[in-house]
């Protein structure tokens, strides 16, 4: 049996006076002064529903077995207030309830989750173990790596090894750049992890794996750290990362045509990351296709990446003021853009301008690969910046 005590601000109330007195409250003929004067409460007016004794319920508090309680809502019919226990205070379809027994069990569950990713965490790291042993994997020939996998890895490691030369860490992060843009570091990582040249080192991050049927097969090649699957040529380890980290600038002298390549990728890639900045910078949107890579692409062809600076820098000013004066949207603006790129670059050459180059951008910092083939490679230093990619390297 359950017992209801009365607020002590109505207890001297009869239950027929109180049935009364929450019949007039609800019906609404009477203010609530008016009644609190008449049945003699002595409180706030905006107090009385609150002193009212809460409605019993037929369905019972799933932890204490009572019947449920439920305080009266105020005669302008506006009610949020939900079932409750008398006993232990539950409330019943609160997101958060307070009360012991639910406290109790979000702790468990809690503890169950805590337990249960533990153990996929172990499974995962297993299964990372599993697939990527070293064990597993057949050495590469040093002396089988092709031009474009020697200077990535000096990109690389350069940036990435660690100084017990066991463990390159995860490209995000870097404080220097591999390339100028992400495409062409993703090319420069996939050159190396398609071959197994580097492989994802079995400590690197869970969550570098992508999860599913497949894990952990399917990984984000900027966010694991790799291992060097590499056998040394003269079976000295030490020796080979000294040669990987500074290649050997004879090995590309006669290979004219790849080198010629190389030059054209770093190029392209530093005219884009100049681009990409510029038209982020003054609020335009772009996102730069095919369309505009035959465009730079052609243009490369006549002038250096410092006279595109120019002319990008020039176009998006023209761009600016025609933005201003025709209010065109932004994603307009930056197709624009291209166009006059492409229109300027055109008509200089037809008219023989002579198009003064850009210094490098404060903000964009030359890059490792790009440090490595015009100043070791190469052996042009910032030339490799001011003249167009040439076949004909010499200074």
């Amino acid at each position: 049996m359950l017992t209801i005590k009365l607020h002590p601000a109505i207890k001297h109330l009869s239950e027929t006076q109180l049935e009364e007195l929450m019949a007039e409250y609800y019906d609404g003929d009477y203010t609530v002064t008016i009644l609190m004067k008449k049945f003699k409460i002595k409180a706030h007016s905006s107090q009385l529903v609150s002193f009212f004794p809460p409605l019993v319920l037929e369905e019972e508090s799933e932890y204490c077995k009572k019947p449920l309680l439920k305080n009266r809502p105020s005669r302008t019919g506006y009610s949020s207030l939900q079932p409750f226990c008398p006993v232990c205070n539950h409330v019943v379809g609160q997101s958060y309830c307070r009360c012991q027994n639910c406290q109790k069990e979000y702790v468990d569950q809690k503890l169950h989750q805590a337990e249960k990713e533990s153990i996929q965490t172990e499974e995962k790291r297993l299964a990372i173990k599993k697939a990527y042993d070293p064990n597993l994997f057949q050495k590469v020939e040093e002396q089988n790596l092709t031009l474009f996998q020697r200077i990535s890895l000096a990109a690389l490691l350069r940036l990435g090894l660690d100084e017990e030369g066991k463990v390159i860490h995860p490209p995000i992060g870097y404080l220097k750049k591999l390339t100028p843009e992400p495409d062409l570091s993703g090319a420069l990582l996939l050159a190396l992890t398609k071959t197994n040249i580097i492989i994802p080192d079995i400590h690197s991050s869970i969550d570098a794996f992508e999860d599913g049927d497949q894990f952990p097969t399917s990984f984000r090649i900027f966010y694991v750290s790799y291992y060097l699957n590499l056998a040394p040529e003269d079976g000295d380890t030490a020796a080979m990362f000294k040669r990987l980290m500074m290649p050997d600038p004879t090995l590309y002298n006669e290979k004219k045509d790849i080198c010629f390549g190389i030059w054209k990728e770093i190029a392209m890639s530093e005219v884009l990351e100049y681009l990409n900045y510029s038209i982020e910078k003054i609020g335009f949107e772009l996102n730069p296709g095919k369309k505009t890579m035959a465009i730079i692409t052609s243009l490369l062809e006549d002038y250096s990446v410092s006279q595109l600076y120019s002319i990008i820098y020039r176009s998006i000013a023209n761009t600016a003021k025609y933005y201003q004066e025709n209010k065109i949207t932004r994603k307009h603006a930056g197709n624009m853009v291209v166009t006059h790129i492409q229109r300027y670059g055109e008509r200089a050459k037809a008219e023989g301008w002579e198009i003064k180059g850009f210094s490098c951008n404060y903000n964009l910092p030359q890059t490792v690969i790009s440090e490595i083939f015009f100043n070791r490679i190469l052996n042009i230093g910032s030339l490799g910046f001011e003249m167009p990619p040439t076949k004909d390297r010499k200074k």
